[in-house]
């Protein structure tokens, strides 16, 4: 039988479709057996790795469990269980109890859902176990869109023991503190006392260098006044007839021409303005020795902390009339002040520096020379510089000048305190005292305070 063209096509076409969809469904079976392989093998190791999780979790030492929003547990691990006394399996699903730990994660938990915008919280846990107080670090995170949240915590016994101990050390540390510094206030106290004692000290043995020739300022002026005072006795004694003459309540002829007589006599023109001349120089006699007996009054009495401000000006002219008999004999002094502003220093200890400065510079001179006196401003401070042409200071000495109990006088005539303490009352108000020396030509003494405010 002949086939005809268009019965052959169809009968060429149906393998050829069969074996194309045998090829498919050959490759949809491979794809799917790998698919199948992959999930297995996916299957396997959420399985180990979940075995793994499991394990660590039941085996570390801290809290690990998940809780419902209302208070169920999902999950706990085998540590939490054991700080209940139970089983983990026996907890899952079950309502939160009240024991201490428990009851206090409830009261977190319905605070920690009360706020929303918080998705992660850490807070401290402390309960008693054992009688034994036991305290948590615990980290607080929700999910399942806020229907759930799992706590993990950590033991900080330890922690909170050395902190506890660091405490202790640290109240005891306190304490010791406290104690020394008492101690050491009451030292400081007693340091200031001496150093007050000192300078009081100093103060009165510059006055015994000085006595003598105090002595002698005080002896001019007093020796005037008592002459003063002989001769204005003496016309007393010529002026006591007339006196008595006088206060009778009769006069004769004869006692009118003695009184009248004896006024000639006593040559009456000069005698009125001898007496007004001989009171005018006692009352500046007296005014001297007051003035005299006020500085050192002034120079010797302590510090009171009323006046904590000087002037330059005053305080040097002060201290030149102190020791004015020490200096006025074979020392001319000059003087440039132009510094006005008030010192941060009492005028009581600048007078002390003074005259130890200045004391030094009259014995630094043998014969005759001269002492400068020089105060300025600049920067804030008050400068003075004292300079002489003495004979100067020897080179391997100038640096312990300031050092207690020093002196290059002979034996008797210096304590060795004087400039130790000049120097530590400068450095008490912020200052330097500095020097300035060549052997056989003079020192300059450079002496700076700050000023007031």
């Amino acid at each position: 039988m002949q086939l005809i063209p268009s019965q052959m096509g169809i009968q060429n076409t149906v393998p050829q479709k069969m074996h194309n969809d045998s090829e498919i469904v050959q490759q949809l079976n491979a794809l799917l057996k790998n698919e199948i392989d992959n999930r297995v093998t996916l299957t396997r190791r959420l399985t180990k790795m979940q075995a793994m999780t499991d394990a660590t979790v039941n085996s570390v030492p801290w809290i690990v469990v998940w809780i419902s929003a209302d208070c169920r547990y999902i999950e706990v691990n085998n540590f939490f269980s054991c700080l209940l006394n139970n089983h983990a399996e026996a907890l899952v699903g079950e309502k939160m109890g009240q024991t201490a730990i428990e009851k206090t994660l409830t009261a977190f938990i319905h605070d920690f859902f009360k706020r929303p915008q918080s998705l992660t919280e850490t807070f401290e846990l402390s309960f008693i176990q054992d009688d034994e107080p036991q305290y948590y670090i615990i980290t607080a995170h929700k999910y399942d869109d806020q229907h759930a949240l799992s706590l993990v915590g950590q033991n900080i016994n330890t922690q909170k023991h050395y902190q506890h101990g660091l405490e202790k050390l640290n109240h005891r540390l306190d304490s010791q503190v406290q104690t020394r510094t008492n101690e050491l206030s009451a030292n400081d106290e007693k340091l200031k006392q001496t150093q007050s004692q000192l300078m009081q000290s100093e103060k009165l043995a510059s006055i015994g260098t000085m006595a003598a020739g105090i002595a002698h300022e005080l002896n001019n002026p007093i020796g005037f006044i008592q002459s003063n005072l002989n001769l204005l006795n003496d016309y007393f004694e010529k002026l006591q007839p007339i006196l008595a003459l006088i206060r009778s309540d009769q006069w004769t002829a004869e006692q009118l021409s003695h009184v009248k007589n004896s006024i000639q006599d006593l040559n009456w023109e000069y005698l009125l303005p001898d007496i007004e001349a001989i009171l005018h120089e006692s009352c500046v006699g007296t005014e001297r020795v007051t003035e005299i007996v006020n500085n050192m009054k002034n120079f010797s009495r302590s510090e009171d902390g009323t006046q904590k401000t000087c002037v330059a000006k005053s305080c040097i002219r002060d201290t030149l009339k102190l020791c004015h008999n020490d200096i006025k004999y074979h020392c001319h002094v000059r003087q440039k002040i132009t510094a006005k502003r008030d010192i941060q220093c009492p005028p009581g200890e600048l007078n002390q520096i003074l005259l130890n400065l200045l004391t030094n510079a009259a014995h630094a001179i043998q014969a005759e020379g001269e002492i400068s006196i020089h105060a300025f401003e600049r920067n804030g401070f008050c400068y003075i510089e004292i300079r002489d042409n003495g004979h100067g200071i020897p080179s391997d000495k100038i640096d312990c000048i300031f050092d207690p109990f020093f002196t290059t006088k002979p034996v008797g005539e210096g304590t060795g305190l004087g400039l130790f303490v000049s120097h530590g009352i400068v450095q008490k108000h912020g200052g330097e005292l500095s020097v300035k020396s060549q052997p056989g030509k003079g020192s300059c003494f450079t002496l700076s305070l700050p000023l007031a405010n």
